[in-house]
């Protein structure tokens, strides 16, 4: 009995061998299984050339890491994204143009307004050797925001009689409040109307006048809807000519910029009547 073997041999390669042992076979099992679980990680999805070539599909791995658990993560992957996609709405986009003009620049933002402001502090200077406002705009360093919000009313006609430049101050003489400057900006004596109605005001000084003050002007002539007068002069005022250097036909000339404006009191409502060079008259 001690000659007959546990095992029957087997024939392996033309030699003789002896069965595997149990733990071989359970070795075997678990590959088999393994490689099973491993084609359940592959989805078949369409191939790109499966319409032109009739083909069924291709099968792209998940990864070897899902395993058959990759039909339940994709699932709730794809209901994450679901519920996100139904949140907030999404807002419609702006251009940079449509931007820009959404909003409107006020006097002292306004490049070409500011220029008007800085020529006519400059020219103040030149025609009265002086500051205008005293000391309230001396060493600012930005002219027209200083202006915009000064106790001097303040208002510039360009030369194509057109409002070039207009202060908080300003508006408030004529009834407006400080965010009505559109109002004012550009309005000329032709196209004023509503609360600007009848308004005027010269763009040119007479003769050789550069500067004058004492000057009274009614610069409104309107009426409420009673038919009251509603009139608005301006009393004692500063005015003085803008002028830029150019070259004329070669020639070195003076060029009209516009006149500016300067004043302190008015008078709304009353029948007295001013006109251009009323007061002292001073010229320089």
């Amino acid at each position: 009995s001690s000659n007959v073997s546990a095992r029957p041999p087997y024939r392996r390669n033309g030699r003789t061998a002896r069965a595997p042992p149990a733990i071989v076979l359970a070795v075997a099992t678990m590959v088999a299984l393994l490689q099973l679980k491993a084609s359940q990680a592959f989805s078949p999805l369409p191939s790109p050339h499966a319409s032109r070539h009739g083909g069924d599909g291709c099968y792209q791995p998940i990864g070897p890491w899902v395993g058959a658990l990759a039909p339940q993560r994709l699932g709730s992957l794809a209901a994450k994204k679901k519920g996100k996609k139904g949140g907030k709405a999404k807002q419609p986009k702006t251009s940079g143009m449509a931007w820009a003009t959404s909003f409107t620049l006020k006097p002292h933002e306004s490049s070409e307004a500011r220029e008007f402001a800085d020529a006519a502090v400059s020219a103040y200077l030149a025609r009265t050797g002086g500051a205008l406002g005293s000391d309230e705009l001396s060493g600012v360093a930005d002219i027209p925001k200083a202006l915009w919000s000064s106790d001097l009313a303040f208002l510039v006609m360009n030369a194509k009689s057109e409002v070039g430049f207009v202060n908080a101050k300003a508006l408030e003489t004529f009834g407006l409040p400080a965010d009505q400057f559109e109002q004012v900006m550009g309005v000329t004596s032709e196209s004023a109307s509503g609360k600007m109605a009848g308004f005027a005001l010269p763009h040119t000084m007479n003769g050789n006048k550069k500067y004058e003050k004492g000057y009274t002007k009614k610069v409104l002539k309107r009426t409420t809807e009673q038919g009251e007068l509603d009139d608005v002069t301006v009393l004692s005022a500063e005015r003085w000519a803008i002028e830029k250097m150019a070259l004329v036909d070669g020639a070195l000339t003076t060029e009209s910029v516009g006149v500016a404006y300067a004043w302190r009191e008015w008078r709304v409502g009353s029948d007295g009547e001013g006109d251009e060079g009323d007061g002292d008259g001073d010229d320089d």
